[in-house]
């Protein structure tokens, strides 16, 4: 700003006298860079496994999002998940000057910087890192197939080319990315063509057979701290084949089952039924809990004296 500064005395004008004194000089206000300020739309955004989604963040503190279309990359976006984004008074660019025209304006360019709090399960969880882009605020990132858990992550935002040549950073927010996990079936193999065999003699007669193989929670290595059950389904009839204390069972050892049973005295026959593998990881999004085979169990008559 440029101003005249002019000085009068009272000696009079007449003649050739001067009786003022006119200088000019500038002020100028030299800018100070202020550090960028932001809020974040939510401080957990939750997910389920192997799901992907295009949406906008809106001010709520949980988001879901589902479905994903076979053979889709994993991708997220959440449009506007930063928000009340500025660089700080006067420094977001000619638009700013517009609206305010009493000041001119800074151009500087931003900066999101996202980090995670824990960076070895973050990479267990993610393909592609969580990043926001400035100046629109849009959070992308990507996650494994079949990974899940809950990050926790930091985020500031820098500015650049700042008249002063500083460089300021924002106060850290922080929020969580919640990848949720949706239960995969558990896995066997039905050995032996899915037919047990035995004679029936007098009196019951107690059957033990290896049935099953490749017993896992899951077919993915994730879902290792998931018990697992077998049971047997058959029907009433079929039941009436065995003891009472001696119906078909399975024995789990290690990736291995076998199969159980007492044949009840002089019951012989063929009956069909189902032998599922079950784990507690619940149906919860969609889930799978259970894995079956149809199973045949064939006791066959022995010829007794007339």
């Amino acid at each position: 700003l440029t101003f005249s500064l002019t000085l009068f005395d009272d000696g009079g004008g007449g003649g050739f006298a001067v009786y003022n004194s006119t200088q000019e000089f500038s002020v100028q206000v030299v800018p100070v860079n202020e550090a960028p300020v932001f809020r974040l739309a939510a401080s957990t955004l939750a997910v389920n496994e192997d799901s992907c989604g295009d949406m906008q963040a809106y001010t709520i503190d949980r988001l879901v999002v589902v479905g994903c279309g076979e053979g889709e990359a994993l991708l997220h976006k959440v449009g506007a998940f930063a928000q009340a984004i500025s660089l700080g008074p006067f420094e977001n660019g000619e638009a700013e000057c517009l609206e305010n025209p009493v000041s001119e304006c800074e151009a500087q360019e931003g900066k999101f910087t996202v980090e995670a709090e824990n960076e070895a399960l973050a990479l267990s969880v993610f393909s592609e890192r969580p990043a926001i882009s400035w100046p629109n605020g849009t959070l992308t990132f990507a996650i494994q197939e079949h990974g899940f858990g809950k990050v926790a992550f930091k985020v500031s935002l820098s500015d650049a080319f700042a008249l002063d040549n500083s460089s300021l950073t924002s106060r850290v927010l922080f929020f969580d990315i919640d990848v949720l996990p949706i239960n995969n079936p558990p896995i066997f193999t039905l050995l032996d063509n899915t037919t047990a065999t035995v004679e029936s003699t007098n009196g019951s007669t107690r059957f033990t057979e290896r049935l099953a193989s490749g017993i896992a929670a899951d077919a993915f290595g994730r879902e290792a701290h998931q018990k697992l059950l077998f049971r047997i389904e058959l029907d009433a009839k079929g039941r009436e084949m065995f003891t009472e204390e001696g119906q078909p069972k399975m024995r789990i050892a290690g990736a291995e089952a076998w199969i159980e049973f007492e044949n009840a005295e002089f019951q012989f026959g063929v009956t069909d039924g189902y032998v599922v593998l079950q784990d507690d990881g619940g149906v919860e999004r969609g889930g799978t809990d259970e894995t079956r085979f149809p199973l045949k169990i064939q006791v066959c008559p022995v010829n007794q004296a007339p």
